[in-house]
C-alpha cells in the first residue's frame, strides 16, 4: 500500500511490476526440445552395449568398474559376443541373400541384396555401412531414454511414455533410418521379420536364465495366449520349462533388432564388396 508523500512513484513502481509480471516471456525455442523427467536410471544396471539398461545377466557375466566399491561401468555376459557375431553373419548375410532369391526379380528394387551392392562402389558401401551402426547405436539409446523415463515435456506438453507411445517412436525411428540410408525392399522385409523374430529368439535364454529382463521392462508376454492341450504348449514345455506362460521380454526391443539388423545388411554388403573386389582383381 502507498502513502503519504512518496504515493506516486510507488504507485508507478506496483504498476511497472505488475506489468512486467504480466508480460509473457521471451520465446525460447530450445523449450521445443526434449526435456528428461521422472529419471529412473538410478534403478537400472550399468548398460552393455545393446540391452543392458533393461535386463540383468546372470551367466558368465562381464562386469567393468573402477574399483570394488564403485558401481559398475559397464556389465554383459562372455555368451553376447558369439551370439552377436553370429546374428550379424545371419542378418547381415544368409536372410538377405534367401529373401533376395525367394523375391520375384521385378520386384527387388534399391540395393536391398547383398549382391546388389556390385553395383555401388566400396567407398559408398563403407560409408553406408558406418552411417548404419551409428545411426543405430543412437536408435538403441533412444530406446535407453525411452524405458528410463515415465514422461518427456516437448514445448510444455507432458508426453507420457507408456508402451504404445514407446514402441511408436521407436518404429519410426525405424523408419527414418531405412528410408534414409537403404529404402530395398529386401532390407525391409529381412528386417521386419527379425524385429518379431529377434525377441522371440531369446525365450530359450530367459527361460535357462542366461539372463532376465528388469520388472520395469518385462512388459512382453509372448506365450502366455497359449491355451492347454495345444500342440506348441507340448514342445513349449519341453524347451522352455513348465512356466513358458510367465517367461516376459521387453517390446522395445523388436525396434531395435529392426536397426540392428539394417547395420548387420549394410556391413554385409560393404563386406561382399571387398570379397568380390579381390576375387576380381585375383583372375
Amino acid at each position: 500500500m502507498c502513502v503519504g508523500a512518496g504515493a506516486v512513484s510507488c504507485e508507478l513502481a506496483e504498476v511497472e511490476t505488475s506489468t512486467m509480471m504480466e508480460t509473457p516471456q521471451e520465446f525460447d525455442p530450445f523449450s521445443l526440445f526434449v526435456e528428461e523427467t521422472h529419471a529412473k536410471r538410478a534403478l537400472l544396471p550399468p548398460p552393455d552395449w545393446m540391452f543392458g539398461f533393461i535386463s540383468n545377466y546372470t551367466y558368465l557375466p562381464i562386469t567393468v568398474q573402477l574399483d570394488d566399491s564403485s558401481p559398475p561401468l559397464f556389465a554383459s555376459s562372455w555368451v553376447v559376443p558369439p551370439l552377436l557375431g553370429f546374428a550379424y553373419i545371419v542378418l547381415g548375410y544368409i536372410l538377405p541373400q534367401t529373401v533376395d532369391f525367394v523375391l520375384p526379380k521385378p520386384e527387388k528394387n534399391g540395393i536391398g541384396s547383398t549382391g546388389d551392392s556390385a553395383r555401388v562402389d566400396s567407398s559408398s558401401l563403407a560409408v553406408l555401412a558406418a552411417l548404419a551402426v551409428s545411426s543405430t547405436a543412437l536408435i538403441i539409446k533412444l530406446s535407453e531414454f525411452l524405458t528410463t523415463h515415465d514422461a518427456i515435456d516437448i514445448a510444455g506438453q507432458s508426453i507420457t511414455l507408456d508402451g504404445q507411445t514407446s514402441l511408436g517412436i521407436m518404429a519410426l525411428a525405424d523408419v527414418v533410418q531405412w528410408l534414409a540410408l537403404d529404402r530395398s525392399l529386401v532390407s525391409l522385409i529381412v528386417a521386419a521379420i527379425t524385429a518379431v523374430g529377434g525377441p522371440l529368439s531369446e525365450l530359450p535364454f530367459v527361460a535357462n536364465n542366461l539372463w532376465h529382463y528388469l520388472p520395469q521392462s518385462s512388459d512382453y508376454l509372448p506365450l502366455s495366449g497359449v491355451t492347454q492341450g495345444e500342440l506348441i504348449e507340448h514342445f513349449a514345455k519341453m524347451i522352455l520349462g513348465e512356466d513358458f506362460r510367465s517367461i516376459a521380454l521387453s517390446s522395445i526391443t523388436g525396434p531395435c533388432y529392426f536397426a540392428v539388423t539394417l547395420d548387420a545388411i549394410a556391413l554385409g554388403r560393404y563386406f561382399y564388396s571387398q570379397e568380390r573386389c579381390d576375387g576380381e582383381s585375383n583372375v
